[in-house]
């Protein structure tokens, strides 16, 4: 009786011992891919037009996953918070270009699209006047 308790206590502390092995690994392997996803967000930051939404999606999930903040996920912090300043500084500036491009291609297409009318037009007028002569030409037969 004492002998299955002692048993019992011992697998016990054995699992427990398992668990917390498996633990830090996990723990290992999470900060491994928190690095490998904080690289990734460094290196689109670098990019010339960097999307910031995804960077800033990555450094969640590499905070998430890895507890322990390094300095790598804190510079990459910093970075990104930088360029969202910048962004939102200019990005008044790219909408109004944005808008004039806008608006030069509709007018573009405006005129492309009464160009195709009045040469519709020209094309149908003309077919008129042949349906017309060749009407002409009957009625002047009989």
């Amino acid at each position: 009786m004492v002998e299955n308790l002692l048993f019992k206590k011992l697998l016990d502390l054995l699992v427990k011992m398992m668990e917390k092995l498996f633990q830090k690994n996990l723990l290992k392997l999470d900060c491994k891919k928190a690095g490998r996803l904080i690289s990734e967000a460094v290196r689109e930051l670098l990019t010339a037009r960097p999307n910031l939404l995804r960077v800033k999606a990555k450094l969640t999930e590499a905070e998430r996953l890895c507890p322990i903040s390094s300095e790598e996920l804190l510079s990459a912090q910093k970075m990104l918070e930088t360029l969202q300043e910048i962004e939102k500084k200019y990005r008044p500036k790219r909408l109004a270009v944005r808008k004039k491009a806008l608006a030069k291609k509709k007018a573009v297409a405006k005129k492309k699209v009464t160009r195709k009318r009045t040469v519709a037009k020209k094309k149908a007028v003309a077919l008129k006047k042949k349906v017309v002569k060749k009407k002409t030409k009957v009625k002047a037969r009989r």
